[in-house]
């Protein structure tokens, strides 16, 4: 059971998950987690988890199962300096984002899910860095509840009660799941779908993301049809600026949004940077 509240059960912390396990789910989430070959040489964050694991433990100390996470974004709307050396961290890729990106692709890996990662670290991957707090994967719509099946209680719980996203337990970070064949932006039906993970991804330095084609595509799809999500389009802008994209790449999107991308690649190079293919 999820429920909103403080480690003794006292008044609510907002956006605290708080969630009764079992003491096999509270030993795994405590259980260190084996530094892969990309972290070699990566400076340890005992500050950042040791928090969390200090919970853990002494909720295995005291017979009691009750977890608190505290939520990675909330830590990063908090700023001060240590906002400032995760956002450091990240551009180093050691940060909690790249651990947590790590993590999860290694277990859909494991449990021979396709999948592929979007949002802005997919951005990244191809090229554009920015920060971010969390980590968007794709997934067919039938591995959802085997995924959840797997992960839930072991490092891993809902971001809320029957969410599809978890939450790392070791750093707090949010896995959202993106479901192929559903639509992004304002979620109804329109010409480009969420795709199919086994085919819409390109390998990079070992993990499976979208494909520079599709990411694009999702993010107009989505800025075009969601007011709320005008940094999608801004996002494809800088990838056109970043990746010196050039117009005819709009031949190799989707009809549906073809204009856009014109117009963005337009907007670009009547500015005092000219062509942004240059």
């Amino acid at each position: 059971m999820i429920t909103l509240g403080s480690p003794a059960g006292g008044d609510p912390i907002p956006g605290v998950v708080r969630s009764e396990l079992p003491s096999r789910a509270v030993e795994e989430a405590v259980r260190p987690t084996p530094r892969g070959p990309l972290d070699a040489g990566a400076a340890p964050l005992a500050e950042d988890l040791d928090p969390t694991k200090a919970l853990l433990e002494e909720a295995l100390q005291r017979g009691s199962m009750s977890l608190v996470v505290e939520p990675f974004e909330l830590k990063m709307q908090r700023g001060g300096a240590s906002a400032i050396r995760e956002a450091e961290r990240f551009f180093m890729r050691e940060d909690a984002v790249h651990r947590s990106l790590r993590k999860i692709t290694s277990k859909l890996k494991e449990l021979e899910i396709p999948y592929a990662v979007a949002g802005a670290m997919a951005l990244v991957a191809h090229g554009y860095d920015r920060t971010t707090v969390d980590v968007d994967v794709l997934v067919p719509a039938d591995a959802l509840s085997r995924l959840h099946a797997a992960l839930d209680g072991l490092g891993y719980l809902p971001a809320f009660a029957g969410s599809k996203a978890l939450r790392d337990t070791e750093t707090g970070v949010r896995i959202g799941f993106l479901v192929a064949g559903q639509f992004p932006g304002d979620s109804r039906a329109k010409p480009v779908s969420f795709p199919d993970p086994s085919t819409a991804a390109v390998e990079i330095d070992g993990i499976r993301f979208l494909s520079l084609e599709k990411l694009i595509e999702l993010k107009l799809a989505s800025g075009m049809t969601n007011a709320g999500r005008l940094k999608d389009l801004a996002d494809v802008q800088e990838l056109i600026r970043v990746l010196r994209l050039d117009e005819g790449f709009a031949d190799r999107l989707d009809a549906f949004v073809r204009p856009k991308y014109s117009e963005l690649w337009s907007a670009l190079a009547s500015t005092k940077d000219s062509d942004p293919s240059g």
